[in-house]
């Protein structure tokens, strides 16, 4: 009769665990998400996350882009570009975006906030965004007007 040995033993446990978290996850991922409920999941409060903001595109997509910016940031300048690009590509796809300046590393991104919200009431706001992420530093502004009568506030 052959003997079992420790190593034989420690590696039927590992190939048990294995195979068990293997399954779990296969479980989690095909069979216990729902389409109706993946959203609601994903992110609990969506639906007050959505309200306000400035919005671009279909109301009624199925996909809605939800950016959360800074117009002091350097990588939301980056990410700019890429919102624009997703817009070209897919007219349909819903974009929400909202000012969350960080005031404490970004000491002109409130006032450009403030100042993009005001060219939002005239109908302005992307093309003020477009003017802010593409042009100088904001460190560099020395006054609103001129952003704004570029966005042809």
């Amino acid at each position: 009769m052959r003997r079992i040995s420790a190593d034989s033993v420690l590696l039927a446990v590992l190939a048990a665990c294995a195979i068990t978290t293997t399954g779990l996850v296969v479980r989690r991922t095909f069979v216990d998400v729902h389409p109706t409920t993946q959203r609601d999941s994903m992110i609990p409060h969506w639906r007050t996350i959505t309200r306000g903001g400035e919005s671009e595109g279909s109301t009624t997509s199925a996909a809605t882009l939800i950016v959360f910016s800074d117009f002091q940031c350097p990588y939301c300048k980056n990410f700019a570009a890429v919102v624009d690009s997703i817009h070209a590509n897919f007219p349909k796809v819903h974009i929400i975006e909202r000012s969350f300046p960080l005031t404490s590393i970004h000491p002109r991104a409130l006032d450009a906030a403030i100042a993009a919200a005001c060219a939002g009431s005239a109908g302005k706001y992307w093309a003020f965004r477009h003017v802010i992420f593409n042009g100088p530093d904001l460190a560099q502004i020395t006054s609103w007007v001129t952003p704004a009568q570029a966005a042809g506030v």
